[in-house]
């Protein structure tokens, strides 16, 4: 009944958005610090979620077969897969009726399918596997599944498409808010997006940061991390494993080298928002507010002391309204007073530090606490009010 892989050729691979695997589009570019990591404008062209698909039904003769029907099925699994109209999450419109041409077209998420065609009067048969896979080196976390409206938990969705990222490659984040918690990232990924926010779980049970990391070269551009503190419980402590527990980016107890944060905002975290252990790390452009315990934690094991963090950039960033809060309804002011629990915005074990061009305002502990392996900091060209430390900040 067909020739099916002849005109496979037809499939269209998505090439017209974000033409470059590489770097930042568009814009201004600078270098950030002796990293050489290079922080741009985002060009965003138009979103893709899916893969377009076009095939043509024909007999042994080549002729069109127009009015069979063609059910699409993942492979190897042989389930009916969901494909859709349009690049956009709609009714499921599988199976397929060709047109008076013998074609018929879908969109699907990246994966492995065949086709299933059948109609009265010609031998059912199934064609070749085929693959969709946008080709451009960026994957979105739309096209394994994720929803972004605020309600549905997108934890799974957006692990199978970290999972599904080649080492080395980027995920995209379309704007949306994407329920999620505990998610790993074990390989150099770059993660991006514009008006995307990833917002802690609700009622997590410790320790669930949104990112777990087990890997280097790591680096977030451009989100949004809602830790939704006053819907978190836990008891609360001044020790690393509470710093963990609902985070927006942990590395645990692996040293993850290389890790960049650029642009980014943190908010509303019941525990410190980004708690890292590696070396060469650059923390800069980014917006911290509202978090109980701090900012950034870096360079401290949960056990062994001789773990530090040897180079670090935190530059050009904003922080305050640092300190514990109980609820929407504690209003005091912050910077009035010294809390029991860590309130510092920045806590560090660490040697190399480059720490210039801040901005830190309403911090209940200090601007900066630096621990143990206190070499060769440079400090300037930071601004601090209303820290209890005082205007200094540093301590």
């Amino acid at each position: 009944y067909r020739e099916h892989s002849g005109i496979s050729k037809l499939k269209c691979r998505w090439c017209n958005w974000w033409r470059s695997r590489n770097g930042y589009l568009g814009g201004d570019r600078r270098e950030v610090g002796g990293f050489g990591q290079r922080w741009g404008i985002l060009d965003y062209g138009e979103e893709q979620l899916m893969q377009k698909y076009t095939d043509i039904v024909q007999d042994t003769r080549g002729n069109a077969i127009s009015g069979a029907t063609v059910t699409i099925k993942d492979s190897p699994s042989g389930a009916t897969s969901t494909t859709y109209a349009s690049d956009a999450v709609g009714a499921n419109t599988n199976p397929l009726t060709t047109d008076g041409d013998g074609r018929y077209t879908f969109y699907a998420k990246d994966g492995n399918y065949y086709a299933a065609v059948s109609k009265p009067g010609i031998t059912a048969e199934n064609g070749p596997v085929f693959t969709l896979k946008d080709q451009s080196g960026w994957v979105s976390v739309k096209g394994y599944g994720a929803v972004g409206d605020g309600v549905t938990d997108d934890t799974a969705a957006i692990q199978a498409a970290i999972t599904a990222v080649t080492a080395g490659g980027s995920l995209y984040f379309p704007a949306g808010t994407y329920i999620c918690a505990n998610m790993t990232i074990a390989a150099s990924l770059r993660l991006f997006g514009q008006g995307a926010t990833l917002k802690l779980k609700a009622g997590v049970t410790a320790p669930s940061p949104i990112f777990n990391l087990t890997a280097s070269d790591i680096s977030f551009d451009g989100l949004i991390f809602d830790g939704d503190r006053y819907n978190q419980s836990g008891t609360r402590a001044d020790n690393i494993t509470f710093a963990r527990s609902k985070a927006a980016i942990s590395t645990g107890d692996t040293s993850c080298h290389r890790i960049a944060i650029s642009r980014c905002t943190f908010k509303n975290f019941y525990s410190s928002a980004t708690v890292i252990i590696g070396d060469d790390l650059a923390i800069c452009d980014n917006n911290f507010h509202d978090i109980d315990h701090t900012a950034l934690t870096c360079g401290y094991h949960n056990s062994d002391t001789a773990i530090f963090t040897d180079g670090i950039i935190f530059s050009n960033n904003t922080v305050r309204n640092i300190g514990t809060r109980t609820g929407s309804g504690d209003t005091r002011e912050y910077g009035n007073s010294l809390p029991a629990v860590t309130g510092d915005a920045v806590l560090m074990r660490a040697q190399n530090v480059v720490a210039s061009g801040n901005t830190f305002l309403q911090i209940d502990r200090c601007s900066i606490k630096f621990e143990q392996f206190r070499r060769n900091y440079t400090i300037t060209n930071n601004i601090h009010r209303n820290t209890y430390a005082g205007d200094s900040g540093f301590w």
